[in-house]
């Protein structure tokens, strides 16, 4: 059994939204023949190709801070920097991004800042993904699973799962739904395609 500490009451409103929804939705998250098509899409290799083709100029950009303490295309809150991206990486390859960017897989640790992350993805609408990676896998310790920010490798605190009795054991990777309304979270196989977030100290 995963280990989690406490009850987090946005957790629990979440929960009343979503409680009559089937369960099938979630687990299959294969729905509709939209998604299917969107699915297509994301393992087809000409599609993966020409996602890769515009990362490295990107990357390349992030190490060149603007005035305000953040490199072009990050965007601030607080004494951090974020980067939201629709490109397609395999959880791996988006965190190797974010690290050659300066940063991380973004670990959000307040619903403050969970707020300014789900604000944020609400307002890219050009070519969106299934969901984004976030900094979040299980980890074993003491021969437990448990769930940690990859980042600091700190136990995840405030969480907000998409259904109660999630995440399931042994799919490690965690990402952000971009198909229920609260983008809410899940985990999934760290060898899907997904758009990423990440997060960086400012340049003061």
């Amino acid at each position: 059994m995963i280990e989690q500490e406490g009850e987090d009451p946005y957790n629990n409103e979440i929960d009343v939204f979503l409680e009559d929804i089937p369960y099938e939705v979630y687990t299959t998250e294969l729905a509709d023949q939209d998604h299917q098509d969107r699915i297509r899409n994301y393992t087809d290799p000409e599609e993966i190709l020409k996602s890769h083709r515009d990362k490295r100029h990107i990357i390349e950009d992030t190490r060149r801070f603007d005035t305000n303490g953040c490199p072009p295309f990050f965007k601030k809150w607080r004494n951090k920097c974020y980067l939201f991206s629709n490109f397609l990486y395999q959880w791996g390859g988006a965190r190797e991004a974010c690290v050659k960017s300066g940063g991380d897989l973004v670990s959000i640790e307040t619903i403050q800042e969970d707020i300014f992350v789900y604000n944020s993805l609400r307002e890219m609408k050009e070519n969106e993904p299934s969901g984004w990676w976030i900094g979040g896998r299980i980890s074993v310790r003491r021969n437990q699973q448990v769930l940690v920010w990859q980042p600091t490798n700190e136990t995840m605190q405030y969480t907000r799962w998409y259904h109660t009795g999630h995440p399931k054991e042994n799919i490690p990777c965690v990402m952000m739904w971009r198909r229920f309304p609260n983008y809410e979270w899940g985990t999934l196989p760290c060898n899907a395609y997904l758009g990423l977030v990440c997060e960086k100290e400012m340049n003061y």
